[in-house]
């Protein structure tokens, strides 16, 4: 038998619910705790969506002046067309020496067209650059595009080189080629973000053969 000592003891205490005053207040820290948790979540995917929109900005720019300098240099002042968008961009159409099927004309090359080297090239083809706005979310993206012009003045092929380019009456301007001399001019550049951050820009100039 349990001594009345030994009785006390094992005696079962009451288990004390929380009070309405102890829920609520542990009620608001779970909901700050929550609410904190949340903005570092927003705060890391905000984050991660600009390192990409600013790594695909970079790889805009990069691949304009690539495919310009490049095909600019092959071709010829006399060659050369720059007209005005509404909005104040330039759009860009030209033609270089190719050869195809033995013949040697003003015409474009491009590995999209084929696999052999009389398909890629084309005589009597043009490429053109030009800005096209597109609406997304409510706004309007201006995209600088790559187009492959037949003979017949018909759009065979698109590239899309750089997104979000600026107005051509901003400063700087999205898509600008001028004649400055003897060399072509070229401006592009990028909106930013909200903040003003991630704003891109590349300035060059490429002399064409003559």
């Amino acid at each position: 038998m349990r001594t009345p000592r030994l009785k006390k003891l094992f005696r079962k205490k009451p288990v004390r619910g929380l009070t309405l005053v102890e829920f609520a207040v542990s009620s608001a820290i779970f909901s700050v705790l929550a609410l904190a948790m949340a903005g570092m979540l927003e705060i890391g995917s905000t984050s991660e969506e600009g390192v990409v929109n600013n790594s695909t900005r970079n790889r805009g720019i990069r691949s304009v002046q690539s495919y310009l300098v490049r095909e600019l240099r092959a071709s010829s002042d006399s060659k050369i067309t720059v007209g005005a968008l509404p909005g104040g961009n330039s759009v860009l159409t030209f033609s270089y020496p190719v050869q195809s099927g033995g013949v040697t004309g003003w015409g474009i090359r491009d590995k999209s067209l084929g696999a052999t080297s009389d398909e890629r090239n084309k005589i009597g083809w043009q490429v053109r650059y030009t800005v096209i706005p597109k609406v997304q979310n409510h706004r309007i993206n201006r995209v600088l595009v790559r187009q492959l012009l037949d003979a017949g003045h018909h759009v065979k092929g698109v590239k899309i080189l750089a997104r979000h380019l600026r107005r051509g009456t901003d400063t700087p301007p999205g898509f600008k080629v001028t004649k400055t001399g003897s060399v072509w001019k070229v401006v592009i550049s990028t909106l930013g973000d909200k903040d003003g951050s991630g704003r891109r820009m590349a300035t060059f100039q490429v002399l064409a053969r003559n």
